[in-house]
Formats: C-alpha cells, structure tokens, sequence
C-alpha cells in the first residue's frame, strides 16, 4: 500500500511539471512531417514527370503536324524533345533509356472509314486521310510512393 502511495506521488509530480512538455510533442510530430515533406516532394517530381511526358507527346504531333512521315523519325524527335535538348549532333544529346514511346499511323478514305493504303488516292480524287497516333511510357521511380506508370497518348489527323 505504501508503495502505491509513493507510485501515486511520483506520477502525480510527474503528470503537473510542464517542462519540456513542447519538445515532448515536437519529438512525436517532427517525425510525421518530415515524412509528409518528403512524400509530397515526391509526389511533385512525378508530376513534373507527367508533365514532361505529356509535352513530349505534343511535341511528336507537332513534328508529325509539318510534315515528318516516318515512324522512326517522329520517335527519335520525341526522343530528343524528352531530354529537354534540341541538337543536330547527336552526341550532345542524352538518350531517354527509360522512355517507351510508340507510335502508329492509319489511313483511310473518310474520316470513320475503314482502313487503307496511304499511298492510295480514294475514289473523291483525293488523298488518303492520315492520322498518327502518338504515345509513351515511363516508369516513375519513387522514394516512398508506390512506382507509378506514367502514360501519355495523343491522335493527331496530318492530312
């Protein structure tokens, strides 16, 4: 019993002082937002990831828009567009290793028309329609949110 006495007593002593009471409760916290900081820094590099997929993609319509017909030219633009640099020497660019990119191109006589040759003229006298589409995939690797896939895809019509 006597001991319980002196076990209150302590407590009791213990549980009024409010010293360090703020460093007590910065320990517990300061751990759970730095983990937040971190994980919302993350989460903005991989939208900025996004973002510079998605300008990649524009960027391979736009080649395809004034005039570059060939599959493997428009991938090795998009390529390039990725790296950020735009440079007629191939060396000074940095190849995106991580970058998938595809593209397709469909031709047909009329705009929901079946699919056709697009060296073909169609019976109007006119040329095939042509349409890319453009698309590309990236892994994201993160610190602490789950890898994410990143896609982005974009059809374009050039003529």
């Amino acid at each position: 019993m006597k001991m319980i006495k002196h076990v209150r007593r302590y407590l009791s002593a213990f549980g009024g002082s409010r010293s360090g009471l703020a460093a007590v409760e910065f320990a517990i916290i300061a751990p759970v937002l730095a983990l937040g900081l971190v994980v919302m820094a993350d989460l903005g590099l991989a939208i900025t990831e996004k973002m510079t997929l998605d300008q990649t993609v524009r960027a391979g319509a736009e080649y395809a828009m004034n005039g570059v017909t060939s599959e493997n030219e428009l991938r090795e633009m998009m390529l390039r567009a990725a790296t950020g640099y735009s440079a007629s020497d191939n060396d000074s660019v940095r190849p995106a290793t991580d970058l998938f990119v595809e593209i397709s191109q469909k031709c047909s006589c009329s705009l929901s028309g079946a699919a056709t040759s697009c060296t073909n003229i169609c019976p109007n006298n006119l040329p095939a329609y042509s349409f890319f589409t453009l698309s590309a995939r990236k892994t994201y690797e993160s610190i602490y949110i789950p890898n994410i896939t990143l896609r982005s895809e974009m059809s374009v019509q050039t003529r």
